[in-house]
């Protein structure tokens, strides 16, 4: 009788409205109060994140070649050293262009950048790289670029950075080609379906691209997007763009291409 009787009084609790009230639907578990944010310089991206990435947790920028990944990584380390915050990037393609970055903004001085590339198991050294940055204590961002790579790694590599990211207040973006750190991300954004622009003078010279991007994870903003694939993006590398709608509703950031700009990623 008392393997039976056990059952019965947690039915009971549960009807009880006191506990009803304090119970939360699964539905909203994703929607946690709303984080600090991180802002990007990017004011289209930043208002489709709410603000920002996510402070004091991980993030993740992914998309194919050309898609503007290297412009929005540039902006995002420049903004964070305008902050005056301490800024790392673990180049794990070993494929960062020092000059272009500064030609976007981001004053080389205030960068601790970790160059990796040709190593044999690079997601691991990268992510062992991140870890004892982050663990070290006193950065605002750090920074882990995988290039044309999407990094395969256990859920609990993920986890491990994640904590310790929340841990120490840092901000933690990880850019690939593709997503892999899954709902340990406190946000994630998709660029995809670049188009470039041209001027025929002098050329032909490559002006502005022009990339859609997917908000694909957002927690902490409410509400979360269940699809935001009508954000829109216009980028290029000097992070110096307006936002604006354009002609069907869509969040806009437009902005030229400087001249010595390496082309984008």
């Amino acid at each position: 009788m008392a393997s039976v009787s056990a059952p019965v009084s947690a039915l009971r609790l549960l009807d009880d409205a006191a506990l009803a009230a304090h119970l939360i639907p699964a539905s909203r578990l994703d929607h946690e109060p709303r984080r600090a944010r991180l802002a990007t310089g990017l004011r289209g991206l930043d208002r489709a994140l709410g603000g920002g990435w996510p402070a004091a947790a991980l993030a993740e920028l992914c998309g194919r070649r050309s898609a503007g990944r290297t412009s929005v990584l540039h902006a995002t380390l420049a903004a964070a050293i305008v902050r005056e915050q301490t800024v790392a990037l673990v180049d794990a393609a070993g494929a960062f262009d020092p000059r272009s970055a500064e030609t976007a903004g981001v004053t080389l001085a205030r960068l601790l950048w970790i160059r990796g590339g040709g190593a044999r198991d690079t997601v691991r050294l990268a992510l062992q790289a991140a870890d004892v940055l982050i663990a070290a204590g006193g950065f605002g961002l750090v920074a882990i670029d995988f290039g044309e790579e999407t990094p395969r790694a256990p859920a609990a590599a993920w986890l491990r950075l994640r904590h310790a990211a929340e841990r120490q207040g840092t901000g933690v973006l990880v850019v690939a080609r593709g997503r892999t750190a899954g709902a340990v991300a406190a946000a994630a954004v998709n660029l995809h379906d670049a188009r470039p622009h041209f001027v025929a003078a002098g050329g032909p010279l490559l002006a502005s691209f022009e990339t859609r991007i997917a908000v694909e994870r957002a927690v902490g903003r409410l509400p979360a997007p269940a699809n935001a694939n009508d954000n829109v993006a216009h980028g290029d590398g000097d992070g110096d763009g307006d936002g604006d709608d354009d002609s069907d509703g869509a969040s806009c950031l437009r902005f030229r291409l400087h001249p010595a700009a390496s082309p984008n990623r």
